[in-house]
């Protein structure tokens, strides 16, 4: 399949859905790339999924240019409360016991 015919086809699925807004595969690309990287994907496995040869590449693809402005520190945070530890909610201390016929015990 060549580019010229994919971009025919998706220009035919987008007319045939009512979509008026202007989109082209590049805006595709772009969305893909965007959510793969809100559900955990690295930014070097995006550049490699998409094929950039530079990161800057892939940085303004996902439009990250202002992404150190939003980045804190873990040293700048306020410290967290230890979890507590012990046996998760709603567990009993099970016994076993020749009185009861080797039944757990509640």
């Amino acid at each position: 399949m060549t580019t010229r015919s994919l971009q025919n086809a998706f220009h035919k699925a987008l007319k045939k859905s009512g979509i008026k807004k202007d989109v082209t595969l590049h805006t595709l690309r772009h969305c893909f790339a965007t959510h793969i990287m809100e559900n955990g994907a690295d930014v070097c496995q995006i550049k490699k999924l998409l094929g950039h040869t530079y990161i800057q590449t892939t940085s303004k693809c996902l439009h990250l240019i202002n992404f150190e402005d939003s980045l804190t520190s873990p040293l700048d945070a306020p410290p967290k409360k230890p979890a507590k530890r012990g046996r998760p909610n709603g567990s009993k201390n099970k016994t076993h016991s020749p009185e009861n016929g080797g039944e757990a015990n509640a």
